[in-house]
C-alpha cells in the first residue's frame, strides 16, 4: 500500500534533541545519495564502483510564518552559517535525520496569495535512520 504524502513530518533542530515541525511546510524532498567512485581497471569487462561519501540536498518549502519556531531556526542557521539538523518522517514515524547547513533560504511574496519560503540544505554528516 502506498504511503500518503500528508503523513510526512518535516522538522528541524539546533541540538539534535528537540525537533520543531516546520509550520506551513507543504513541500519536502529528502533525496539520499552517495558519490559513486569509479575503480574500474584495464581489462575489466564492466565499470566497477564503490560507494563513496553521502552527499545530498534536502529541501523544504511552503507558507512563510515569521513566528514559526522552525522557520526562524532555519533562517538563523542560514544567516549565521551554523549547522542544523533536518528530520523527515515519510509516514509520520519512519524516515531519516541528518546534520546540514542551509544553502539557500528564499522568501517569495505572492500578490495573489501568501508569502512562501523555500530552503535548501546541504548535508555535512551521514544520515541516520529514524525511529
Amino acid at each position: 500500500m502506498a504511503t500518503a504524502g500528508y503523513l510526512n513530518d518535516i522538522a528541524v533542530s539546533t541540538d539534535d534533541v528537540t525537533y520543531n515541525v516546520i509550520g506551513g511546510c507543504n513541500a519536502n524532498t529528502f533525496p539520499t545519495a552517495r558519490a559513486m567512485l569509479d575503480v574500474t581497471e584495464f581489462g575489466d569487462t564492466a565499470n566497477d564502483r564503490i560507494a563513496g561519501l553521502f552527499d545530498f540536498s534536502p529541501t523544504a518549502g511552503g507558507h512563510y510564518d515569521a513566528s514559526d519556531t522552525a522557520q526562524t531556526a532555519i533562517q538563523s542557521a542560514f544567516l549565521n552559517g551554523t549547522a542544523i539538523y533536518v528530520r523527515s518522517l515519510f509516514d509520520g514515524t519512519n524516515g531519516y535525520k541528518v546534520q546540514c547547513r542551509v544553502s539557500t533560504f528564499e522568501l517569495t511574496p505572492e500578490l495573489t496569495g501568501t508569502t512562501t519560503f523555500s530552503a535548501t540544505f546541504v548535508t555535512i554528516a551521514a544520515p541516520t535512520a529514524v525511529p
